[in-house]
């Protein structure tokens, strides 16, 4: 999966991160979530950590870690039906629900129209949601502001 209309400098930038981190898929996949976990980020930030992502699939294709970080860079890039898709293919592979994953499904469901679906995906996800930051998984914050009754997805 090769996006053909990405800025060659960009490709080139991800590539060149790919040969830099060598087979450190955890360093690699540690370093390309802490950018699309960033919401300061500029929208070319996401692009690379999208492209750098579909890189490190094309060396560990089951690796649901990997997966997972697709499925994050697909929904920070609005390609919200194919991050759907890749977050289920991340959690079938895992055989078990992670938070994040189910965070991140729930929000891509939300902008698909599937409120209430995304609703109780997320309340699965954090049934006890904690106040402090530090003790959320990431994007949890993102999630309620969006989905919550009242949110701003309201």
């Amino acid at each position: 999966m090769v996006d053909r209309d990405m800025d060659p400098k960009l490709r080139q930038a991800a590539l060149e991160l790919a040969t830099r981190r060598g087979n450190d898929m955890e360093k690699w996949n540690h370093d390309t979530r802490a950018i699309l976990e960033d919401p300061r980020r500029a929208a070319a930030d996401y692009r690379g950590a999208l492209q750098s992502a579909v890189t490190a699939l094309q060396a560990y294709p089951w690796s649901p870690a990997l997966l997972t970080t697709l499925g994050i860079a697909q929904y920070c890039n609005g390609q919200d039906r194919e991050a759907l898709e890749t977050l289920e293919r991340s959690e079938s592979l895992r055989g078990t629900s992670d938070s994040t994953d189910l965070i991140l499904t729930s929000m891509t469901r939300y902008r698909l129209g599937e409120t209430e679906k995304a609703r109780k995906e997320l309340q699965a996800a954090v049934p006890d949601r904690p106040h402090r930051a530090d003790l959320q998984p990431p994007f949890v914050e993102e999630a309620y502001t969006l989905i919550a009754p009242g949110g701003r997805g309201q």
